[in-house]
């Protein structure tokens, strides 16, 4: 019997250790964390908007298949009509300042997914911003966090989550669009802050987040699974439009949520 029992125990501390692994792998999948890979940054004077295909407005070139493109010098790119397209491995909007994508035509491809916000920098200015008016995106996720700042009294014109606009064109998100996402820790004075998921907080010791917005106002936008308020606030407005999902639409969820238990 002891034997027995002895064998229980041990299939029970493998499942718990599987268990542990599994929601590791999780986490990581959902982090919004990307590889490091080679970037360019964008470098246009970011009082006025640059063609995104003219090499001088990058530190790198042109962003190719095997590089992450990063806007957060407070500028803003632009993609026009033309038909050679433009890609990325990696797509960042936002960071320690703001940074913004208007893609007016033409094509937008980014392999592994784009980010949008402010990347863990407390109370910055780093939001996000991407319009579509036209053309075709292709990504398998996109990731817009809900900003950061310590009060919700705060100036939310600068200190504001991210969002996309959608006014025409076609979207593909292969696999999630998150809408109100924050995986990052926040440090504050060297020290890692506590991060609260409601803008009901008004303690200053923790985060208050203003919240990321999806606007569908024309177009199609089609996801593999759609998250609103996933670990953050999340907001999504479609005043017309079509948003087709092929797997799940999941509203609100933990910072590790990533689908709700099968029925």
């Amino acid at each position: 019997m002891k034997s027995l029992w002895s064998y229980f125990a041990t299939l029970i501390a493998c499942a718990i250790i599987t268990v542990a692994f599994v929601n590791r792998a999780i986490a990581q999948d959902v982090s919004g964390a990307p590889s490091p890979v080679k970037i360019t940054s964008w470098q246009h004077d970011p009082s006025i908007s640059g063609d995104w295909f003219r090499s001088a407005n990058w530190t790198s070139g042109v962003p190719t298949e095997a590089m992450m493109a990063e806007i957060a010098n407070g500028g803003k790119s632009l993609i026009g009509t033309r038909t050679s397209g433009a890609v990325a491995r990696q797509l960042w909007l936002g960071g320690e300042r703001s940074g913004t994508l208007d893609q007016l035509g033409g094509t937008l491809k980014v392999d592994q997914g784009i980010w949008l916000g402010s990347r863990g920098h407390f109370a910055s200015y780093g939001f996000g911003q991407y319009n579509l008016s036209d053309g075709q995106l292709v990504t398998p996720s996109i990731f817009i966090d809900s900003g950061l700042t310590v009060s919700p009294h705060a100036d939310l014109s600068v200190a504001r989550g991210s969002a996309i606009k959608q006014l025409g064109g076609r979207a593909e998100v292969g696999y999630g669009l998150h809408v109100g996402y924050w995986p990052f820790p926040v440090i504050l004075n060297g020290t890692e802050m506590p991060v609260q998921n409601t803008s009901a907080n008004i303690d200053l010791t923790y985060p208050y987040r203003p919240g990321a917005t999806y606007q569908l106002v024309g177009g199609d936008l089609e996801t593999g699974e759609t998250y609103i308020g996933h670990g953050g606030k999340g907001k999504m407005i479609q005043s017309a439009g079509r948003h087709v999902v092929a797997n799940g639409l999941h509203i609100g969820g933990a910072n590790l949520f990533a689908r709700p238990l099968d029925s």
